[in-house]
């Protein structure tokens, strides 16, 4: 599979600067000029509405013998765009990640290879699964051993950087189990069971999340 993204530098709403300067691209209008839309050219709108376009493409590639010679043929092309406000979220590293990573939580079909088993999950249960996949396995590599070093102490830098990640942790498992609930009769049936085991693990995770916070990081 091949991930490629990439940003416009932005749009401005309302002109057409950022849109017919577009290479490679087209804008549906009527054929007769005197029908078309007219766009203001001018550069004197609001910098707060601008907006910056950021568009992911997902190719999925299989290979073929083609006259002795094994080929790549594309098989499916999927591309998506998220929509940023420029003057509030730039463009940078970690924004990049974040929409990387909330395409993956979102739309989990595009980064995942078909079940084995002829198993059609749905999308409700590939999000649950993957987000708690995730949020899991990133805290469970954040908490190095160091976490022994923090200390009660004021201005305790482990302390601090820890009880950050707590903080973190449990926000995530909120926003994990308000998606849960949103979709959990959406699931299918032979799905429940799993959706309700995940769901248990959640529960327990964060129950000792509270109580770790509670006895080692209470001041």
């Amino acid at each position: 599979m091949l991930i490629s993204m990439d940003d416009k530098a932005y749009l401005r709403p309302g002109t057409d600067v950022g849109v017919r300067d577009t290479k490679a691209g087209v804008i549906y209008d009527a054929c007769e000029p005197e029908k078309q839309k007219q766009l203001p050219q001018h550069d004197f709108n609001q910098a707060e509405v601008n907006q910056t376009p950021a568009s992911f493409r997902f190719i999925r590639q299989h290979t073929e013998k083609i006259e002795e010679k094994e080929e790549l043929i594309s098989n499916q092309d999927q591309s998506v765009v998220i929509i940023r406000p420029k003057h509030y979220i730039g463009s940078c590293g970690s924004v990049w990640t974040s929409d990387y990573m909330r395409l993956s939580h979102e739309l989990p079909m595009l980064f995942q290879e078909a079940s084995s088993g002829n198993i059609d999950y749905s999308i409700e249960f590939r999000k649950l699964v993957t987000f708690s996949h995730d949020v899991v396995f990133y805290f469970v590599d954040l908490t190095m051993k160091d976490v022994i070093c923090a200390t009660p102490q004021t201005g305790c830098q482990h302390y601090c950087y820890e009880n950050e990640k707590l903080v973190w942790l449990k926000n995530q498992l909120d926003k994990i189990m308000v998606i849960w609930t949103e979709d959990k009769e959406r699931v299918k049936e032979s799905e429940k069971h799993g959706q309700m085991s995940c769901w248990k693990n959640l529960s327990a995770l964060k129950k000792t999340q509270l109580h770790f916070k509670e006895t080692c990081f209470s001041m």
